[in-house]
């Protein structure tokens, strides 16, 4: 959201709304959600931090909801070398009931944080985990089935790593 490309007008109208939703939590999540990606923006993490906790911890927020702030706040986490908290809020995106789709996207942002930690066998169970759930699109799909190659390629299995790498050879850009 920006208001004729101007930040800082954008801002100051969600935080109005803001005010004006108080009393209905629903819109209220919601333009908290857009206010947070607004400050991330902006540098302002502690802002965004805040404001995206609150979608996380409210129960009446849509699951969709309070799963896609888990996954903003693991950016933050993941941007901040705070691997462990980035961990623990996909880790709470999971149990949410969510789309297969917003499923697949925290099971590859969890397999980011582990690849970024080396950890390259939880990397590697995330991105088969994704693969085995339906409707994942297929640019996530292509993406992840490359990421899986790399996975396992640095676990020395090259057999594998090759079978992979080919299965998207004509799907895949690189």
């Amino acid at each position: 959201l920006q208001v004729r490309h101007d930040r800082r007008s954008a801002i100051e109208l969600l935080e109005a709304m803001y005010i004006e939703y108080e009393d209905d939590p629903v819109h209220l999540r919601e333009v908290e959600l857009l206010l947070a990606r607004q400050y991330r923006q902006e540098g302002k993490y502690e802002r965004a931090e805040f404001l995206w906790g609150g979608v996380t911890e409210d129960p009446q927020a849509l699951p969709e909801t309070r799963a896609q702030a888990h996954r903003d706040l693991a950016d933050i986490y993941l941007q901040r070398l705070e691997f462990e908290r980035a961990n623990e809020a996909l880790g709470s995106c999971l149990t949410l009931d969510i789309s297969q789709t917003l499923r697949a996207q925290c099971l590859y942002d969890l397999s980011e944080v582990y690849m970024a930690t080396d950890e390259l066998e939880p990397a590697a169970d995330q991105l088969r985990a994704l693969l085995a759930l339906k409707d994942v699109p297929d640019d996530l799909r292509l993406l992840s089935i490359f990421m899986l190659a790399d996975t396992v390629e640095q676990q020395n299995d090259l057999p594998a790593a090759k079978a992979l790498f080919e299965s998207i050879r004509t799907e895949y850009p690189n």
